[in-house]
């Protein structure tokens, strides 16, 4: 048996994390690779605040149970949870997306998965590698 690969350490942004919660399709690698322990969803309360507000949209008709359960059952055993509080890089024209980057750069993580132009168009910040979820999949996760 080779060796364990390493833990991938990543945030994923509100749209893509909603997507693969409620979606899946392709982006249900992104569960799979948590939940088998190769990827490592980091976190901030920011962002889990911008997550349930989303995730409770009329459109997507979730009870709050529901919402709950895919918090505490699908997203945060599989999640580090950083605070950000302190830190104020203005990086990208969308001050909101600042909080993606900061979260990235507290957590350590290499990655930033975003579909958001306005982030995507940065590239990459202080080691932080912006890529979209087909980019990560294919170069990172290997799909």
């Amino acid at each position: 048996m080779g060796p364990k690969p390493a833990l991938i350490r990543a945030v994923l942004d509100t749209n893509v994390l909603v997507s693969v919660l409620l979606f899946g399709g392709r982006l249900e690698e992104f569960r799979l690779a948590w939940k088998a322990g190769r990827l490592r969803i980091v976190t901030c309360k920011e962002l889990l605040d911008e997550i349930v507000h989303t995730l409770s949209y009329p459109k997507f008709r979730l009870t709050p149970k529901e919402i709950s359960s895919l918090l505490y059952k699908e997203l945060l055993p599989f999640s580090e949870v950083v605070d950000i509080s302190g830190r104020t890089e203005s990086v990208s024209r969308d001050p909101d997306d600042d909080i993606v980057i900061r979260c990235s750069l507290v957590g350590g993580c290499s990655w930033l998965v975003s579909g958001d132009d306005d982030l995507l168009e940065i590239g990459k910040y202080q080691g932080v590698e912006i890529l979209s979820p087909r980019e990560f999949l294919d170069r990172i996760l290997g799909g």
